[in-house]
C-alpha cells in the first residue's frame, strides 16, 4: 500500500481547514466600522492575516498607523491557525500606562522574546523578575556615577574631536556624497565600544573597514526581525538544520562570542597587570568585572558569559538607537528649514565662555528647543519602532480587551506617535513647539504616551547621558557644517519582503544593484524554485562562453518550452551543434539574404506605408506594438512560407496560429512562476492556462501540418528534390531540401523536425523584433532630441538610387539610428532574460557555487540598468555611449550587452534583425510624425518578451487582481471587497469596458464583467431570447421563488404581461399616487417634524428604508405596517428581506459547492437565509389568508371585473385563463409576487432617495436650482391631474434624480448567462451558461461612454438645448433595466421620489453631519455602508 507522505498530509489539512472556514465562520466578522481592506489585512482560513501582513511589509509601519486610529488604537492580529502568532497591537497610553507600570509585575518580556532574542543571553534586554532587577540595580549605581559621566563626556568630545570632524573635513574637501546612516552608525559603534572596553575600534574613517563585531550585529537584528515574521516551528527547524537566516544567526553567534571572549580575557589581564581594585573606573566592562557579587543574588562577574551578554546588549541597544534618533534628526532638519533656523539661533545665543565640562553640560541644558526637536523626531521616527510584552496572568487591559497568559502584546511605538488622537491633529507634523511650555522650558509628556526611551521602572537609565551626546554630536555639525539630503533619494523606514511581480523589472534592478550584481532568490522548500539571478558580466562571459559547455538550457528549460519542440530554441549539445550549423548556412546564404530584405522592402511598401496611410486619414489613436507584432508575423511567416498570411491590415483579423504563439507565451510565463507539481497537474487535468497551452499547441501542430503539406506539394510540383543546391530563397523550403547526410541528428523528411523549426522561428522573429521597435519609439517619444539627430543623419546620407546594394551601403552609414536602437535595446532588451544550468558543479567568478542543475538567470533587462557596468548614467538613454570617438560604432562585449545573446549561442540573424529595423525606421520617420498618446503609462509587461503593459495613468497594483494558481483571481477581489465598486471602474475602465474575471479552479466562478454599451443592448434586447437569469442565478435568488425576479421565458412573459395590465390601470396608478401623498402626509412630516423639534441625529438611509417598506407594502396589501414611526420598531418581514439579501451577496463569493453544503448542514449565513425564508414564507401566508378573506367577506371572486386598487387583490382575481403558467390560487405564486415586490420596491427606491440627498449636500448649487423649479412651478391646487402636470415639469429636478443614479445606481449590476455560444460586439466569445456581469455602478463612471467629466455630478446632461428633457438610450442608463426587461414602474417610481423630495425640500433644511464616512456597501443594493446621518431644521414660513 502507498504511503500518504508530510505533504499530501498538510495539503489535506489545509483543505479541510479551508472547507471548515466557509462552512461554519461568519463573513467580515473581523471588519470594524471604520476598517477598509485597504489598511487592515484580511483574516484568511488557516492563514489568518499574515499574508495581508507580507504584502504589506514594504510599508508596515504606515500601516500600523491606518490600522491603529481606525481600531480604536487597539488591534487584534490573527496570525496563521496553531503557530501562536496571533499579536494584539496597541498605542491606547491606558494600556501602555497599564502594562508599563501600574501592574509592571504581570508584564514580562516572556519566554518566547527570550528565545527570539536569545544571541542577547541573558542581559539586561532580555530579562525579567529578579535577574532584571539585579541588573537594573547594578546599572543604576555604575551609570549615575560621577566618574562615568566624565568619562562618557569626555570620550564623546574626544570622539568627535578626532574621528567625526576629520572626517567630515575629509568628505567636505572632497564634495563626496556620504550616507550619513553609515557614519553614525560607525560613530555610536566606536563610541560605545569605548564605553565598554575603554579601546577605541577605529570602525569610523576614511576607510570605512568593515568590523566583524558591528557585522555580526546587523546579521543579529535581522534574523531577529524575520523570527517575527516566520512561524516559530519554521524558524527553529532552520536553526536545527543550520539553513537560511538561522545560519546567519548561529555564525554572527559565534563571532560575538569570540570577539567577546577576546575582550574580556584582555580586559581580565589589563586589570591584573595593574591591580586596581577600587571599583571607580571609568570603563564599564572594568566596572562589572570588579563588581560586587555579594550585592547581587544572580550576577556573576566571574562568569565570562554574564559579562559576554552585558557587552552584546549594551553595544546592541548602544549603538543602533542613538545613531538611527541622529539620521532621522538631520532628515527632519533637511524638511523643515525653520526648524534648523531656530536650533542655529539657539545654539549662537548661549555658546559657553569657556571649555569646562560645567560650563558644557550648562550650555546643553539650556538648548531647550534643541531638546525638543530631538524629542519631536524621535516621536515621528523612534529608534526602536515597537516593544513586545507578555503577561503572567490572564488580565483585561483600560481598552476593555482580554490578554490571557502568554499572550504577544506589541506596543507599536512608532505608529503611537502618528495618533491623532493621542497627540492632536497635527500629530503627522514636525513641531518641535509642541515641546515647549508657556514659559520657555520643556514641556514633560508622560512616558506611557512618549516611549523612545521606554516607560515604568524599565525607562532606560542613559536617558540624559544620550540626550546629552546627541546634543553635543548635532551643535559640533551644525556650528561647523552645513549638511544637504541629495535630492531625489527615497526616505523611508527599513521594511522587509513584499510581492513584487507586477514591478519584477524594477525591483530586479534594485536587488541586483545591492548585491554585488548577484542574487541568491530562495523558493517556497521543496518545489525547486530557487534561482541564483546574476547580471555580473564575469559571470555570463564564464557561462556563454568559457564554460559554455557546461551551462545548458538544460532538461527542465526543455519541459517548461515544451511547446517549442526540440528546435534551436530548446536544444542542447550536439542536437544544438546540428540546428546552428544548419541554420547558419542558410541565413548566410545570399539568395536568403536578397529574398529576406526585397521580402521586407515589399511587405514596407505594400503593408506598413497603405496601413499608416489610412491612421493618418482617419486622425486613428492605434496601438503601434500591435501594428509592429503583426506586421514582424507576416514578415517572418513570408520568411519561412513564401506567403503573406495578411494579418496586418486594415481589419486587424485574429490570426489563430499568432493567438497560439501568445497563448503559449503566457503559459511559459506561469510555469516559471507556478511551483513545477502544480502545472504538471494542470496540464494532466487539462485545466486553467494548461488548458490554453494544450489547445495552443495543438493549433500550432495543425497549422504547422497544413503549411508542410502545401509546401511539399508545391516543391513536388516544380520537380525540385532533396538533393538539389538548396538555394531556395524561403527557409521552410531550404530545410525541407537541407542535406541530411551533413547532419546528424536533423531529417527533413520527419514533419514534427520541421514543426519544431516553423514555431521556433515564429517566436523568435516575430516578439522579439517588434518588442524592439516599440520601445524604440516610445524612447524617441522621451527623447525629441535624439529623434532630431537621427533624421539629420537620414536625410545626410539618403542613397542615390534604391539599388539593394546601394541600400544596404545607405543602412551602414546610419551610425547613430543604430546607436539608438541598441541603447533602446540595452534599457528594453526584447527578451528581458536568460536562463541556464549547469551540468557540473561549478564556482562563478563572483565566488558562488552552482551544483548541479541549478536555476541560473540572466537578468538582461536589469544588467542594462547596472551603473556599475554602464555608468553613472544607466539609467538615462543616450545613443552616445555606442558611438566611437572617430565616429563609428562603439563594439560592447556581448557579455554586457545580451541583446542578440552571448558566446556561441549569439544570434545569427543579427545584422538582418537591425538591417530591417533600420529600414523600417527610415521608411516611418521619413514619411510620418509619430506623436505617442498622452496620460498612458507605460511598463514592461512580466513575460519571455519585454512588451509593453499598457497601463492608463491612475492605474495601480490595487486595479487589476493578479490571477494565481488555483485560486484565481479571488484573493485579490476579498482585498479590495470593501472597495469593489470603485476598483471595478478602474479595471473595467483599462479593460476596453469588458474584463474577464478568473475565478478559483474548478468551482465555475469565472465572470465576463462588461459595461460596453454595444454588448448590452446586444444582451439585452438584440439578442434577449438567447441571454437569460439562468439555473444559477435562480438558485442564488432562490428566496424570490418562481417570482418575476427569477423568472425567463415563457413564465416571464406571462409575469410581465399581467403586471404591465396591472401596473397600468388608471385604478391602481390612483391608488398609489394616494397612497404616496398619504403617506408622507401622515408618515414621513410627522415624523420629520418630531426630529427637527428634538434636534436629532437620524439616519436618512434608515428613514428611506422604513418609508419605502410602508408604501410597498400598502401597494401590495393595502394596510399600513407602520414601520416608519418614532419608535422606529423591528419588522420580522423587513429583517427577513435584509438577511436574504445577504445571503445572496455570501453566495456571489462563496464557491458553489461550500454555500450548497453550508446550506444542507443549517450553518454560517445559510443557516441565516433558511431562518430568513421561513419568515418570509409564513408572514405571506398570513397575508395571504387575510386576503383571500377580505375578498371572500366583500364577496369578490375570481372573475370580476379585477379593477381593486391593492396589487395582491388583483393577483388573486387574476384571470388564470389568459395566463398558461400563472396560478392565482396558489399560494405559492402570491407569495412570490410579495417577496420578489417588496425587495424590488423598498430597497432600490429607498436607495436611489438616500444617495439623491447626499448628493445635493455635496452640490449646493443643484439645490438651489432644483428649489427654484418646485418654487416656480407650483400647482394652483392639490388635485391629482394638477400634481400630476406640476410633477412633469420639474425636468430639471428629474434629471438630477437620473443623475444621482447614475453615479450611484440603486442596483449596481445585473447578471445574464447565454442558453448558447455566442459572440459579443466587443469580440468576446461567450460559451453557454456563461457568467456575465453587467456592472452598472462602474458604466455610469465611464468617461468613454459618458465623457471626461463622468465623475461629477451635473444634472444639465439630461437637459436638452430647449430645456426639456434628453433621451438616454437605456442600454447606457441601465437604472431601470434595458430592453424587455425595462422595468414597468419607472414613471411610477419617478413620480414617488419627486413627491417625496418636493415635499421634503419645501418644508425642511437637510443637513449632512461632517466627519462621517460615505462609501457604498458590497450587496445586490448599492446602500451607503454606515447609514446617512443627517439633522433637519423646519423651514417655518412653510408651516405658518
Amino acid at each position: 500500500m502507498a504511503s500518504i507522505g508530510l505533504f499530501e498530509a498538510f495539503i489535506a489539512l489545509l483543505c479541510f481547514l479551508i472547507f471548515f472556514y466557509f462552512l461554519v465562520k461568519k463573513p467580515f466578522s473581523y471588519l470594524p466600522i471604520k476598517k477598509t481592506i485597504g489598511s487592515c489585512p484580511w483574516n484568511w482560513p488557516v492563514l489568518g492575516m499574515l499574508p495581508g501582513g507580507l504584502l504589506r511589509l514594504q510599508r508596515i509601519y504606515d500601516c500600523s498607523v491606518e490600522v491603529l486610529e481606525n481600531s480604536n488604537l487597539t488591534f487584534q492580529f490573527k496570525g496563521p491557525w496553531f503557530v501562536g502568532m496571533d499579536i494584539l497591537a496597541t498605542v491606547d497610553p491606558a494600556n501602555i500606562h497599564h502594562i508599563m507600570s501600574s501592574n509592571f509585575s504581570n508584564y514580562i518580556k516572556g519566554p518566547i522574546f527570550h528565545e527570539i532574542f536569545e544571541a542577547y543571553g541573558d542581559g539586561i534586554i532580555n530579562s525579567d523578575s529578579e535577574l532584571w532587577r539585579n541588573w537594573r540595580n547594578a546599572s543604576q549605581i555604575i551609570f549615575n556615577h560621577q566618574r562615568y559621566q566624565n568619562f562618557s563626556a569626555s570620550t564623546t568630545k574626544s570622539k568627535l574631536k578626532d574621528g567625526l570632524v576629520p572626517l567630515f573635513n575629509h568628505f567636505a574637501d572632497k564634495e563626496m556624497v556620504v550616507d550619513l546612516e553609515d557614519v553614525f552608525q560607525r560613530f555610536m559603534f566606536d563610541i560605545t565600544y569605548i564605553f565598554i572596553t575603554g579601546s577605541d575600534p577605529r570602525s569610523l574613517s576614511i576607510e570605512m573597514p568593515e568590523v566583524e563585531f558591528a557585522k555580526a550585529l546587523d546579521d543579529v537584528g535581522d534574523v531577529i526581525v524575520h523570527r517575527h515574521i516566520t512561524p516559530r516551528l519554521v524558524w527553529k527547524l532552520q536553526k536545527w538544520i543550520g539553513v537560511g537566516t538561522e545560519k546567519k544567526m548561529m555564525e554572527a553567534h559565534a563571532t560575538l562570542d569570540r570577539v567577546c571572549a577576546k575582550l574580556i580575557a584582555a580586559k581580565r589581564e589589563e586589570l591584573r597587570s595593574k591591580e586596581i581594585t577600587n571599583g571607580e573606573s571609568e570603563d564599564l566592562l572594568t566596572s562589572f568585572i570588579k563588581l560586587d557579587a555579594t550585592n547581587y543574588e544572580f550576577l556573576n562577574p566571574n562568569d565570562d558569559k554574564f559579562l559576554r551578554d552585558f557587552t552584546v546588549g549594551f553595544m546592541a541597544a548602544g549603538r543602533d538607537s542613538t545613531a538611527s534618533a541622529l539620521t532621522w534628526f538631520f532628515w527632519n532638519l533637511s524638511e523643515n528649514p525653520n526648524v534648523l533656523t531656530k536650533i542655529l539661533q539657539e545654539i549662537n545665543t548661549y555658546l559657553p565662555r569657556t571649555g569646562s565640562d560645567q560650563d558644557e553640560l550648562s550650555y546643553l541644558n539650556k538648548l531647550v528647543y534643541l531638546h525638543g526637536a530631538l524629542s519631536e523626531s524621535m516621536r515621528l521616527y523612534p529608534p526602536i519602532p515597537f516593544e513586545r510584552k507578555s503577561p503572567i496572568k490572564v488580565d483585561v487591559l483600560p481598552s476593555g480587551h482580554k490578554v490571557k497568559s502568554n499572550i504577544n502584546i506589541m506596543i507599536l511605538i512608532y505608529a503611537m506617535g502618528r495618533m491623532k488622537t493621542v497627540w492632536g491633529e497635527d500629530a503627522m507634523e514636525f513641531k518641535p513647539e509642541r515641546w515647549i511650555s508657556e514659559t520657555g522650558g520643556l514641556r514633560h509628556e508622560p512616558s506611557y504616551k512618549f516611549l523612545s526611551f521606554n516607560a515604568g521602572p524599565r525607562t532606560c537609565l542613559g536617558k540624559n547621558l544620550a540626550m546629552n551626546l546627541m546634543k553635543t554630536v548635532v551643535v559640533e555639525i551644525l556650528q561647523n557644517y552645513e549638511i544637504k539630503v541629495v535630492s531625489g533619494q527615497k526616505i523611508e523606514p527599513k521594511p522587509g519582503v513584499l510581492l513584487r511581480l507586477p514591478r519584477i523589472y524594477d525591483c530586479s534592478v534594485e536587488i541586483l544593484g545591492n548585491s554585488n550584481l548577484t542574487f541568491q532568490f530562495k523558493g517556497p522548500w521543496f518545489v525547486g524554485m530557487d534561482i541564483l539571478f546574476t547580471v555580473d558580466p564575469a559571470n555570463i562571459h564564464h557561462i556563454m562562453s568559457s564554460n559554455f559547455s557546461n551551462y545548458i538550457k538544460g532538461p527542465i528549460f526543455h519541459e517548461i518550452f515544451e511547446a517549442y519542440g526540440d528546435g534551436i530554441i530548446n536544444s542542447d549539445s550536439e542536437l544544438w551543434r546540428n540546428w546552428r550549423n544548419a541554420n547558419q548556412i542558410i541565413l548566410n546564404h545570399q539568395r536568403y539574404q536578397n529574398f529576406s530584405t526585397s521580402s521586407t522592402k515589399s511587405k514596407l511598401k505594400d503593408g506598413l506605408v497603405p496601413l499608416f496611410n489610412h491612421f493618418a486619414d482617419e486622425e486613428m489613436v492605434v496601438d503601434l506594438h500591435d501594428v509592429f507584432q503583426r506586421f514582424m508575423f507576416d514578415i517572418t511567416f513570408v520568411f519561412i512560407t513564401g506567403s503573406d498570411p495578411r494579418n496586418l491590415s486594415i481589419e486587424m483579423p485574429e490570426v489563430e496560429f499568432a493567438k497560439a504563439l501568445d497563448d503559449v507565451g503566457d503559459a511559459i510565463v506561469h510555469r516559471h512562476i507556478t511551483p513545477r507539481f502544480v502545472w504538471k497537474l494542470q496540464k494532466w487535468i487539462g485545466v486553467g492556462t494548461e488548458k490554453k497551452m494544450i489547445e495552443a499547441n495543438a493549433t500550432l501542430d495543425r497549422v504547422c501540418a497544413k503549411i508542410i503539406v502545401a509546401k511539399r506539394e508545391e516543391l513536388r510540383s516544380q520537380g525540385i528534390t532533396h538533393n538539389t543546391n538548396g538555394e531556395s530563397e524561403d527557409l521552410l523550403t531550404s530545410f525541407i531540401k537541407l542535406d541530411a547526410t551533413k547532419y546528424e541528428l536533423l531529417n527533413p523528411n520527419d514533419d514534427k523536425f520541421l514543426r519544431d523549426f516553423i514555431v521556433g522561428f515564429m517566436a523568435a522573429g516575430r516578439d522579439s523584433t517588434a518588442s524592439a521597435l516599440t520601445w524604440f519609439f516610445w524612447n524617441l517619444a522621451n527623447n525629441p532630441d535624439v529623434l532630431t539627430k537621427i533624421l539629420q543623419e537620414i536625410n545626410t546620407n539618403l542613397p542615390r538610387t534604391g539599388g539593394d546594394q546601394d541600400m544596404s551601403s545607405y543602412l551602414n552609414k546610419l551610425v547613430y539610428l543604430h546607436g539608438a536602437l541598441s541603447e533602446s535595446m540595452r534599457l528594453y532588451p526584447p527578451i528581458p532574460f536568460e536562463r541556464k544550468s549547469p551540468i557540473q558543479q561549478d564556482v562563478l567568478p563572483s565566488g558562488h557555487k552552482v551544483i548541479s542543475n541549478t536555476n541560473i538567470m540572466i537578468f538582461i533587462y536589469a544588467m542594462g540598468r547596472m551603473k556599475t557596468i554602464w555608468g553613472e548614467d544607466a539609467m538615462e538613454f543616450k545613443p552616445e555611449r555606442w558611438i566611437s570617438e572617430t565616429g563609428g560604432l562603439r563594439h560592447e562585449p556581448s557579455y554586457k550587452f545580451l541583446s542578440f545573446n552571448a558566446g556561441p549561442r549569439t544570434c545569427l540573424g543579427k545584422n538582418l534583425a537591425m538591417n530591417l529595423m533600420k529600414t523600417v525606421v527610415v521608411e516611418i520617420l521619413q514619411n510620418y510624425e509619430i506623436k505617442v498618446v498622452s496620460g498612458q503609462k507605460i511598463v514592461p509587461k512580466p513575460g519571455l518578451i519585454l512588451h509593453m503593459n499598457y497601463l492608463p495613468i491612475k492605474k495601480t497594483l490595487d486595479s487589476y487582481p493578479w490571477n494565481w494558481p488555483v485560486f484565481g483571481m479571488v484573493p485579490g477581489v476579498l482585498l479590495r471587497l470593501q472597495r469593489i465598486y470603485d476598483c471595478s471602474v478602474e479595471i473595467l475602465g483599462n479593460s476596453n469596458l469588458t474584463f474577464q474575471f478568473k475565478g478559483p479552479w474548478f468551482f465555475g466562478m469565472d465572470i465576463l464583467f462588461t459595461v460596453d454599451p454595444a454588448n448590452i443592448h446586444y444582451i439585452t434586447s438584440s439578442n434577449f431570447s438567447n441571454y437569460i437569469k439562468g439555473p444559477i442565478f435562480h438558485e442564488i435568488f432562490e428566496a424570490y421563488g418562481d417570482g418575476i425576479i427569477n423568472s425567463d421565458s415563457e413564465l416571464w412573459r406571462n409575469w410581465r404581461n399581467a403586471n404591465q395590465i396591472i401596473l397600468n390601470h388608471q385604478r391602481y396608478q390612483n391608488f398609489s399616487t394616494s397612497s404616496t401623498k398619504s403617506k408622507v402626509k401622515d408618515g414621513l412630516v410627522p415624523l420629520f417634524n418630531h426630529f427637527a423639534d428634538e434636534e436629532m441625529v437620524v439616519d436618512l438611509q434608515d428613514m428611506f428604508q422604513r418609508f419605502m417598506f410602508d408604501i410597498t407594502f400598502v401597494f401590495i396589501t393595502g394596510s399600513d405596517p407602520r414601520n416608519l414611526s418614532i419608535e422606529m420598531p423591528e419588522v420580522e418581514f423587513a429583517k427577513a428581506l435584509d438577511d436574504v439579501g445577504d445571503a445572496i451577496v455570501h453566495r456571489h463569493i462563496t464557491p458553489r459547492f461550500v454555500w450548497k453544503l453550508q446550506k444542507w448542514i443549517g450553518v454560517g449565513t445559510e443557516k441565516k437565509m433558511i431562518e430568513a425564508n421561513a419568515t418570509l414564507d409564513r408572514v405571506c401566508a398570513k397575508i395571504i389568508v387575510a386576503k383571500r378573506e377580505e375578498l371572500r367577506s366583500q364577496g369578490i371572486t375570481h372573475n370580476t371585473n379585477g379593477e381593486s386598487e391593492d396589487l395582491l387583490t388583483s393577483f388573486i382575481k387574476l384571470d388564470a385563463t389568459k395566463y398558461e403558467i400563472l396560478n392565482p390560487s396558489d399560494d405559492k405564486f402570491l407569495r412570490d409576487f410579495i417577496v420578489g415586490f417588496m425587495a424590488a420596491g423598498r430597497d432600490s427606491t429607498a436607495s436611489a432617495l438616500t444617495w439623491f440627498f447626499w448628493n445635493l449636500s455635496n452640490n449646493p448649487d443643484v439645490l438651489t436650482k432644483i428649489l427654484q423649479e418646485i418654487n416656480t412651478n407650483l400647482p394652483r391646487t392639490g388635485g391629482d391631474q394638477d400634481t400630476s402636470s406640476y410633477l412633469n415639469k420639474l425636468v430639471y429636478l428629474h434629471g438630477a434624480l437620473s443623475e444621482s443614479m447614475r453615479l450611484y445606481p440603486p442596483i449596481p449590476f445585473e447578471r445574464k448567462s447565454p442558453i448558447q455560444q455566442d459572440v459579443l460586439p466587443s469580440g468576446h466569445k461567450v460559451i453557454s451558461n456563461t457568467n456575465i456581469m453587467i456592472f452598472i455602478y462602474a458604466m455610469g463612471r465611464m468617461k468613454t461612454i459618458w465623457g471626461e467629466d463622468a465623475m461629477e455630478f451635473k444634472p444639465e446632461r439630461w437637459i436638452s438645448e430647449t430645456g426639456g428633457l434628453r433621451h438616454e438610450p437605456s442600454y447606457k442608463f441601465l437604472s431601470f433595466n434595458a430592453g424587455p426587461r425595462t422595468c414597468l414602474g419607472k414613471n411610477l417610481v419617478m413620480n414617488l421620489m419627486k413627491t417625496v423630495v418636493v415635499e421634503i425640500l419645501q418644508n425642511y433644511e437637510i443637513k449632512v453631519v461632517s466627519g462621517q464616512k460615505i462609501e457604498p456597501k458590497p450587496g445586490l443594493i448599492l446602500h451607503m455602508k454606515y447609514g446617512l446621518k443627517v439633522t433637519m431644521t423646519k423651514k417655518y414660513s412653510s408651516f405658518e
